[in-house]
């Protein structure tokens, strides 16, 4: 019989388990789906909201805060295959193994975009700390 293939709950048994065109492929479809909700969330910050109406500082609260969860989505400049490889990278530490892959990929952003090393040393341990390896 042939391999089976493991669980997409156990992030880096399943990415492991894929070829280099699956991995581009499940990384573009990802793509997509944040490209879509980064427009969505931009949208939604530049549109004026009814329910603070005459209230710039409402409004520039609930703007700012779609902005930045837009901001949070946005990969553009970081190549599909440069974000396949930094996740492969990412899956080999066995610290990481339960690590959802949105989280994964989220972490690999704000390293690649230049957040700070003490804020993205703080996020690792804190990702590891909420799904430590064996647990899914």
């Amino acid at each position: 019989m042939g391999r089976r293939q493991p669980e997409f709950s156990q992030p880096a048994a399943w990415w492991g388990s894929l070829d280099d065109k699956q991995k581009l492929l499940f990384v573009l479809g990802f793509y997509c789906a944040m490209g879509e909700r980064c427009y969505f969330l931009t949208d939604i910050a530049e549109t004026p909201h009814k329910v603070f109406e005459g209230t710039s500082t409402g409004a520039g609260i609930v703007r700012s805060m779609f902005q930045a969860a837009a901001d949070l989505c946005n990969y553009s400049g970081i190549s599909p295959s440069e974000l396949v490889a930094h996740v492969t990278d990412f899956y080999t530490d066995p610290k990481n193994e339960s690590i959802p892959y949105a989280s994964a990929l989220q972490y690999i952003r704000g390293k690649l975009t230049g957040e700070g090393e003490q804020e993205l040393s703080e996020e690792l341990v804190k990702l590891r700390n909420q799904h430590p390896p064996g647990t899914l």
